[in-house]
């Protein structure tokens, strides 16, 4: 999490155009979030909208597709 908040505060300062490093990463599975992203681009947590923007832009840079799983 720690690392995440770092990146945040970067993507912040770059005025979010940079795209991170994610074909980089391998992180361990550390189990399942339920976050939902519907066919209107609303994301849900737990069954609540995201409604900070800020939030929703930063998950969308770290989200990735590895075969059949995000």
């Amino acid at each position: 999490m720690k690392d995440l908040l770092s990146y945040a505060i970067k993507l912040e300062g770059a005025g979010g155009k940079t795209l991170p490093p994610v074909h980089k990463w391998h992180p361990e599975f550390c189990g399942d979030i339920d976050i939902v992203i519907k066919p209107d681009g609303t994301w849900f947590h737990e069954g609540t909208p995201i409604g900070r923007a800020r939030l929703v832009r930063l998950f969308s840079t770290v989200l990735r597709r590895d075969g059949d799983d995000y």
